[in-house]
C-alpha cells in the first residue's frame, strides 16, 4: 500500500501513461504494451528511494504542554509530601521546575534540538520521580542521616543537569544578542554615504 503513493510509483506512472500516448499515436505497432511497461520500468527504477524516517516528528509544542502537565502535577505532588522530605528539597524541586518551565515556554527551540528536549522530558518523567518515590518509600523513622543527604545530592545533580539544558537553549539567544552588538559596532564604525566628504 505504501508503495501505490511513492514516488517511484508515481513517476513510473507518468512513464507509463507516455508509453500509452506514444502507443495510442502509431509507436510501437503491436508491442505498444511492452514500451508503456517499459517506461514504467525505467521512471521507477530512476527514482531516487524516499529518505528513511525513524524520528517520529510531533507537534514540538504539544510535546512541550504534555511534558509541563507533567510537571505541574509532580510539583503538586511534592507540595503534598513536603512535610515528609528533608528541609531544602521542597525548594530544590521547585528551582528545577522554573527552569524546566522557561525551557519549555520555547517548545521550537526545543524541537530543534532533539537531545534537549528529551533531557527536560527525562527529568520530569524519570529523575525527579525516582529520586523522590526513592526516599518517601522509606520509612519515616528511617528518612534522615545518609538518605536525606543522598536526596539532597541527587535534586542537586537534576537541577544542575536542568540548568545545563537551559543554557543550552538560551546559548542561540544570547549568540543573537552577541551577533547584533557586533553588528551595530561595524555600522557605526563605516562611514555613513549620505554624509558628504
Amino acid at each position: 500500500m505504501v508503495y501505490l503513493g511513492s514516488r517511484k510509483n508515481i513517476v513510473g506512472c507518468l512513464g507509463g501513461l507516455v508509453g500509452l500516448g506514444l502507443g495510442a499515436a502509431g509507436f510501437g505497432g503491436a508491442w505498444w504494451w511492452v514500451m508503456a511497461v517499459g517506461l514504467y520500468a525505467a521512471g521507477a527504477l530512476a527514482t531516487p528511494s524516499e529518505r528513511v524516517r525513524l524520528v517520529v516528528a510531533g507537534d514540538s509544542s504539544e510535546d512541550a504542554a504534555a511534558v509541563r502537565a507533567d510537571l505541574a502535577t509532580l510539583v503538586k505532588r511534592v507540595d503534598a509530601v513536603s512535610g515528609r522530605l528533608p528541609a531544602g528539597a521542597l525548594e530544590r524541586v521547585r528551582e528545577t521546575a522554573e527552569l524546566l518551565l522557561g525551557v519549555l515556554d520555547r517548545p521550537a527551540a526545543l524541537a530543534g534540538s532533539p537531545d534537549q528536549a528529551y533531557a527536560v522530558s527525562r527529568v520530569v518523567r524519570s529523575d525527579l520521580p525516582t529520586s523522590l518515590e526513592s526516599y518517601l518509600a522509606l520509612p519515616r523513622w528511617y528518612g534522615g542521616g545518609r538518605p536525606s543527604a543522598e536526596l539532597m545530592k541527587q535534586l542537586n545533580l537534576i537541577r544542575d543537569d536542568a540548568r545545563r539544558v537551559a543554557e543550552a537553549v538560551y546559548a542561540a539567544d544570547e549568540q543573537r544578542l552577541a551577533d547584533h552588538t557586533r553588528y551595530l559596532e561595524e555600522r557605526e564604525d563605516r562611514p555613513n554615504p549620505l554624509e558628504g566628504p
